[in-house]
């Protein structure tokens, strides 16, 4: 049993079933909190400026040609403020559980939903290995990849800040179903262990 655990990574077990659990927070989740609030503040304000040049003549809710054009033009920036937020709240309070029997692997986000939760059948794994993924912007995160028996890449779990979280993930479940580390081709591997839970 290893006590030295990664940032934000912690255990549970009961009855048979091993739990990783990952926190998302990290100092990145502030930073989207702040800057998704001014940006839905300027999205708001630009409406509010538009409802009122439309009202202001007094003529009720007439919609024109460039009211209906400004009115639909930041469409786009409104969708993209309320993901931003949702997905800052989202690195606030969720938490990853990645629940390991003997007979499935289940990744599940609470409590706010998001994407990425799948299962996978233990029975139909042949290999798990880490992965670095570059952003375009030189931004690196790392995958938690599973290789089933017909060498289907399943991603596990994506957008890991920190490589020894991934690596400790990958080795705590290969230890506990008795899956032999095998060198997978585009596997990062640290410069130094990491054993599991």
């Amino acid at each position: 049993m290893n006590n030295q655990m990664p940032k934000n990574i912690s255990i549970e077990e009961s009855s048979g079933t091993l739990t990783i659990i990952w926190r998302w927070f990290s100092f990145i989740h502030v930073f989207l909190l702040f800057f998704s609030l001014i940006w839905n503040f300027m999205t708001f304000g630009y409406y509010t400026g538009v409802f009122y040049s439309i009202y202001k003549n007094g003529e009720g809710f007439i919609l024109g040609a460039a009211e209906i054009i400004a009115l639909a033009f930041p469409v786009l920036h409104v969708i993209i403020g309320i993901a931003l937020l949702y997905y800052a709240i989202c690195g606030f309070i969720n938490k990853t559980r990645i629940s390991v029997t003997y007979e499935n692997i289940e990744v599940t986000h609470r409590p706010l939903a998001w994407f990425g939760e799948k299962k996978v059948s233990v029975h139909d794994i042949r290999q798990i290995y880490c992965e670095k993924i570059r952003g375009r912007k030189g931004g690196v995160s790392y995958n938690v990849t599973v290789i089933t028996n017909s060498f289907e890449k399943i991603k596990l779990l994506t957008g890991l800040l920190i490589a020894e979280q991934a690596a400790f993930i990958e080795n705590t479940i290969e230890q506990r179903l008795g899956i032999a580390d095998a060198p997978v081709e585009g596997e990062h591997k640290l410069p130094h262990n990491i054993s599991g839970y």
